[in-house]
């Protein structure tokens, strides 16, 4: 089995502050100030069950490459075990969907699940026919 987990609003909370920075479409800030976001304690208990299980665990997030040390640093600081990280390249500007069908893509006959908090995410997910957890609000909201 592999567990494909989003980073941010799904694993990393995601502040009011940066919330602001989305808005303002300010990513450099958004990315740098996720080191000091909290993890989402439910969907990080919800991968060590998967792990638990002997589940590849995926982190697929739609960060820029340029902050993988942040990212690796984050995961690490949050004990959060994976087995690869996958991130877009930095001059990748499609949609978060676009990149992570590319990786969704590679695992094509594995039994997959995808947990993250973006519905389009979601949608691509299924339509390749990855079970799905929606977080909303750092909490697991459904699955399909």
């Amino acid at each position: 089995m592999v567990a494909i987990f989003d980073i941010d609003g799904t694993l990393c909370a995601i502040s009011e502050g940066r919330k602001q920075l989305i808005k303002q479409k300010e990513w450099d800030e958004f990315h740098k100030l996720a080191e000091f976001e909290p993890v989402n304690e439910p969907v990080k208990r919800l991968l060590q069950n998967y792990e638990y299980e002997g589940a590849t665990i995926i982190i697929n997030t739609g960060r820029p490459s340029q902050y993988r040390g942040l990212t690796k640093y984050w995961l690490a600081k949050n004990s959060i075990d994976y087995d690869t990280l996958f991130m877009r390249d930095g001059d990748d500007f499609r949609h978060s969907y676009e990149v992570k069908a590319d990786i969704a893509d590679i695992f094509i006959n594995d039994e997959r699940i995808a947990v993250d908090d973006r519905e389009q995410d979601l949608r691509m997910y299924c339509a390749k026919g990855f079970k799905t957890i929606k977080i909303k609000g750092g909490q697991i909201n459904e699955s399909k």
